[in-house]
C-alpha cells in the first residue's frame, strides 16, 4: 500500500427491505496532484468492506479502507473506492459501547425466519452493494466484498 491518500466521506443510504438509514462511509483515491490534463473519466472497481462486532464506526475499517483504496499491487494505479457498509444501523458507535443493543440488533438481523431466511441481513447487504455500484466512477460490474465477524 503506497499511499497516494484517499479521501473519505460519511455515506448514508437505505435499506429496501425494511426502509432503515444505513450509515457507512465512501473511500475513493485522492485526485492526483498535478491537474495539468483533464480529468480523465475512471471506471474503478467497488469494494464493500462489512463491519466487525464493533460496527460501522470502528477506526480499524477507516484504516482498512484507506489501505484498499491505496492498493495499488491489486487495482492498479487508479486504486478503488470502499463503502464501509452499515448493518445495525449504528450512526454514532453505539455498538462498541452498547454491547446489551448490539446483542439485540444483531440478533435481529442473524435469527432466520420460521422459512430458515435471514431476509433482514440479505436486504441490508444488497442496499450495500447497490450503494457502493451506485457511485460515480465505479464500475457496477466489478464489485468486491470483504468483512469479518459479526
Amino acid at each position: 500500500s503506497n499511499g497516494g491518500g484517499s479521501v473519505a466521506s460519511p455515506f448514508m443510504y437505505k435499506c429496501k427491505i425494511d426502509g432503515s438509514s444505513l450509515y457507512g462511509h465512501i473511500y475513493r483515491p485522492s485526485p492526483p496532484s498535478n491537474n495539468a490534463s483533464s480529468p480523465v473519466k475512471r471506471s474503478l472497481p467497488g469494494i464493500v468492506l462489512f463491519h466487525t462486532g464493533a460496527g460501522p464506526q470502528d477506526i480499524f475499517l477507516r484504516w482498512k479502507a484507506d489501505s484498499l483504496v491505496n492498493e495499488r499491487e491489486v487495482f492498479g494505479d487508479e486504486g478503488c473506492v470502499v463503502l464501509i457498509a452499515d448493518i445495525i444501523g449504528d450512526a454514532s458507535g453505539w455498538a462498541w459501547h452498547d454491547r446489551e443493543k448490539y446483542e439485540a440488533v444483531r440478533k435481529s438481523i442473524l435469527v432466520p425466519d420460521a422459512n430458515g431466511e435471514r431476509k433482514k441481513l440479505t436486504g441490508r447487504v444488497q442496499a450495500a452493494i447497490d450503494a457502493i455500484a451506485s457511485q460515480p466512477g465505479v464500475d457496477a460490474e466489478r464489485i468486491g466484498a470483504m468483512g469479518f465477524c459479526l
